[in-house]
């Protein structure tokens, strides 16, 4: 009987930490700015999405966009990966707004709409990018855009 109840309060105690630790937790990306989108990147749909892991391929995609009052934002490697959301060049005044990011077991999922405005008399691309802490232990990221979403492997 002892016995029993001693398996019955250890599942119980498994189950609870379990559920702890694979619960939703809301994190915090922090933004890169300074950079700017090299005209190279061909686009099989409206929105692109990229998880970068090294310099070599952050230059493929980016270059820095010094100019004499702001600051870029330094990047590490050692430490993140990078997070990019990019749309096609447009003359339509384009912004991504990043709505919500959580793990979820060992998958970051990133939330994001693409908002649209006036019409422009030249064309831009609108970009989005943030450091993906090392230590969130996520091995994928998923980018969701209501209904639409992709999943790339970190």
């Amino acid at each position: 009987m002892k016995t029993a109840i001693k398996c019955c309060v250890l599942v119980s105690f498994i189950s609870v930490f379990l559920a702890c630790n694979t619960s939703n937790k809301e994190v915090s990306l922090a933004s890169l700015t300074g950079y700017f989108v090299k005209n190279n990147i061909t686009f099989d749909s409206p929105v692109k999405t990229l998880v970068i892991k090294n310099q070599k391929d952050f230059d493929i995609f980016f270059g820095e966009a010094k100019t004499m009052n702001n600051v870029l934002s330094p990047i590490s490697f050692d430490a993140n990966a990078i997070g990019a959301i990019i749309t096609e060049a447009s003359h339509i005044k384009t912004v991504i707004k990043i709505n919500s990011s959580q793990v979820i077991g060992d998958k970051l999922i990133v939330n994001y709409e693409v908002v649209k405005g006036k019409q422009q008399t030249y064309t831009a691309t609108a970009t989005t990018m943030f450091n993906i802490p090392i230590d969130l232990n996520v091995t994928s990221i998923e980018f969701k855009n209501g209904d639409v979403s992709g999943t790339l492997k970190l």
